[in-house]
């Protein structure tokens, strides 16, 4: 039985904050403790302030109200506590959010009574290195990215899979996605739908300057070195969207499996094949006859 419970919203929409009040309220009622690490959080919805280490020692489960990019911080925060994550879907995808709103309250007492099944899903590490040192890490649920500074006009990269070179890319950056993270950034740069828990990573160059230049399905246990040879600007490196570095020619970025899992309650089987369709093609498909009519009218 959970006695303690963490909440984890976006803070820049009213209607999420209603709720995140709301949840509280519910929890109060089962006689469970909510809280936040956060100050502008616990203010907002009022919710009692606890700091990080203190917040991680206290809550054995983080209730995440938002989209996908909400989650993917509320992730960053709990990893390393491997503490398990349920997310209230209020984004316009949420591949990573289990529940709808209205469904919250319906399946509480089973959320609390720990009647679910916990789903392990991969990390992926960055290490940034420059002239032979580490000067960075960071750890991310969905990707690592290079990107060009706006202004260049590409980046020149070496590319090795356990240190045989794949290929030297003239492109926009690449990116290196886990499972999880091929739904993101990855699938609208051309990339593979990969089912969740395969055993794999995904490389994927961005807007590469060669013709029929594919993504590529490395083995998750396969360390990749992404050197950057020519950049006239800074680039920049990112993890999960955000937390941006600059990177300079001459630097690598070593990406591999993380040690740690970002641990996802499942109320319910994952019906992976049903959210892509739902999510994304029917999603799609609304938005196309949308315009279609509006044309018409």
């Amino acid at each position: 039985m959970h006695q303690a419970v963490g909440i984890y919203y976006n803070v820049n929409r009213g209607d999420i904050v209603e709720i995140a009040q709301h949840i509280v309220e519910l929890l109060a009622q089962h006689h469970v403790e909510a809280y936040v690490n956060d100050n502008l959080l616990s203010v907002c919805a009022g919710v009692p302030y606890l700091p990080d280490k203190e917040f991680l020692n206290t809550i054995t489960m983080m209730v995440v109200i938002g989209g996908d990019g909400t989650f993917l911080r509320a992730a960053n925060i709990v990893r390393q506590a491997e503490i398990p994550m349920i997310g209230i879907n209020r984004g316009n995808l949420g591949f990573l959010t289990e529940l709808e709103v209205e469904e919250f309250e319906e399946r509480l007492p089973e959320l609390l009574a720990g009647q679910y099944a916990i789903e392990e899903r991969m990390n992926i590490c960055a290490e940034l290195y420059r002239d032979g040192t580490c000067i960075q890490q960071s750890i991310g649920l969905n990707d690592i990215a290079i990107n060009r500074h706006p202004v260049e006009n590409t980046l020149e990269l070496d590319v090795y899979l356990l240190n045989q070179l794949i290929d030297s890319y003239q492109a926009d950056g690449v990116i290196v996605a886990t499972p999880t993270g091929s739904t993101g950034y990855s699938l609208s740069a051309g990339g593979p739908l990969i089912f969740p828990g395969t055993d794999c990573l995904i490389f994927n160059p961005i807007c590469a300057h060669v013709l029929g230049t594919n993504s590529i399905i490395v083995p998750a246990d396969g360390v990749l070195d992404i050197h950057l040879t020519r950049s006239e600007k800074n680039g920049y490196l990112l993890t999960d969207g955000r937390l941006a570095s600059n990177i300079v020619q001459g630097d690598t970025v070593r990406v591999y499996r993380a040690e740690t899992a970002t641990k996802i309650i499942q109320l319910e089987e994952h019906q992976f094949f049903e959210t892509v369709r739902n999510k994304l093609l029917n999603r799609n498909y609304r938005r196309l006859h949308h315009k279609e009519g509006s044309r018409e009218k």
